[in-house]
């Protein structure tokens, strides 16, 4: 089952019209599942007009979402406090913080919002990852490859793919959160189901 996200990703923010992509959205929401990957993220910038872009865009994307009630996947690298305070001003907006890269603080923050958080194969060998793990709330975990990367630890730099590491990570998630493999597979599907809204 494959679901179609689109969106306008920080990288493309300056060279993107927002107009059209609306149009775009407008014309195919009943096949459209979700926005996304969107985000705020200060690598992609040459300055400070950039940037206010980026964020002007980003915030057009999340009221896309909002409006054609459709999740949405962001990309908080860096900038999760300042997406975290924006996501704030949105009741109903269901949020996934694709690959979740924060801290402790963060993380209780986006739970207590009822975002959820995504996990890949650095969950595997990552004892950072895991400890966040231990602190996610069992109903908003997700799991992603974001292939296709090549990842060295543990991997031989295999390219990553859903068939060929998926099982790795629910395994790896099912021997922290201390349930079984079938019954963390089963809770990750939920989740994802509720993720989506159907």
């Amino acid at each position: 089952i494959v679901r179609n996200f689109v969106g306008i990703h920080p990288q493309f923010a300056n060279r993107t019209e927002c107009s059209i992509f609306e149009e775009i959205v407008s014309q195919n929401h009943e096949i459209i599942d979700g926005i996304g990957e969107i985000a705020l993220n200060s690598k992609y910038c040459d300055g400070q007009n950039d940037y206010s872009v980026q964020r002007k865009v980003f915030e057009q994307m999340l009221d896309i979402a909002s409006e054609i009630k459709k999740p949405v996947s962001i990309h908080s690298r860096g900038s999760l406090d300042e997406i975290l305070d924006i996501l704030s001003s949105y009741d109903g907006l269901n949020g996934c913080l694709h690959w979740f890269d924060g801290n402790e603080k963060q993380l209780l923050r986006s739970m207590e919002m009822g975002l959820y958080v995504s996990y890949g194969p650095s969950v595997v060998y990552s004892m950072r990852k895991r400890k966040l793990l231990k602190l996610t709330n069992l109903c908003r975990i997700l799991t992603e490859t974001d292939g296709p990367v090549k990842y060295p630890a543990c991997f031989e730099y295999v390219t990553a793919m859903p068939t060929s590491m998926l099982a790795s990570i629910i395994y790896a998630i099912s021997q922290v959160v201390k349930t079984s493999f079938r019954d963390t597979s089963v809770k990750i599907f939920c989740n994802s189901i509720d993720f989506f809204g159907s």
